[in-house]
This record gives structure tokens, C-alpha cells and sequence, in this order.
């Protein structure tokens, strides 16, 4: 594992945390495409490190490709999207808890493939179908 190593070399936390994402994103790129979940749990910066890798094993990298297919995407992180876990509280007028982040993954992931819109009254509609 890459963790213990990189701790031993007294790398900071976030070295660790870009070595271990490139690494893992390296991997799936050397068997096939980024997928768009790929990309957005990467980010376009650790995605572009890992294509940039692919020479090294023999493999062509396409350094364009990635950088138009992250952009395309519908959201880049959660705070792209139209609601907060405040409007879901307002809404549904429940108290916190684990419920909240669960329609809000629910609702990235969705917006994230092209299955609904990222709009307020759309997520908050699709938001009532997770509960």
C-alpha cells in the first residue's frame, strides 16, 4: 500500500491523497476509459495526472479527451448542484441526519448521468421518490 510508504517519507496529507487517487486512477485507465463517475471522483487535475502516466506503460494518452469529457460534465462537485442539504431540511421539514446526505448523493449521482436536470424544483421532486 502506498500510505505507509508515503507516511514513512513524511509526505504531507494531501500528497498522499493525490498519490493514492492518481494511483488508483492510473489503474482503471490502463484497463479502459474514464468513466463520467471516474472523472468526477477524480477531478480533471488528478485525471490529467494519470493520463499523463500511460506513455510510461506503453499506452497512448490522450490528454484532450479527458480534459473535454471532465468538462462536459453536468456537476464537478457537490456544490454544483441546485439544492443543499438546508433546502431538503426546509423542504421535507425533518431534522438532520443521515437521510440528508443520502438524497443528496442520490441526487448527484443522478444529475451526474444524465437522468434528471440540475435544477431546484426537479431535484426536489426526485428527492421525494429516494424517500
Amino acid at each position: 500500500e502506498l500510505r505507509p510508504f508515503l507516511k514513512k517519507w513524511k509526505c504531507s496529507n494531501e500528497l498522499i491523497k493525490t498519490t493514492q487517487a492518481v494511483f488508483s486512477g492510473l489503474q482503471w485507465r490502463k484497463q479502459q476509459v474514464f468513466t463520467k463517475q471516474q472523472l468526477y471522483l477524480l477531478g480533471e487535475e488528478r485525471a490529467l495526472l494519470a493520463e499523463e502516466l500511460l506513455p510510461y506503460f506503453d499506452l497512448e494518452a490522450d490528454l484532450e479527451a479527458v480534459r473535454r469529457n471532465y468538462q462536459e460534465l453536468s456537476i464537478h462537485s457537490l456544490q454544483d448542484l441546485a439544492i443543499t442539504g438546508n433546502d431538503l431540511l426546509a423542504f421535507f421539514e425533518q431534522k438532520p441526519g443521515k437521510w440528508v446526505k443520502e438524497v443528496l448523493s442520490g441526487c448527484e449521482e443522478a444529475v451526474l448521468n444524465g437522468r434528471i436536470k440540475n435544477e431546484k424544483d426537479i431535484l426536489l421532486s426526485y428527492a421525494q421518490k429516494i424517500i
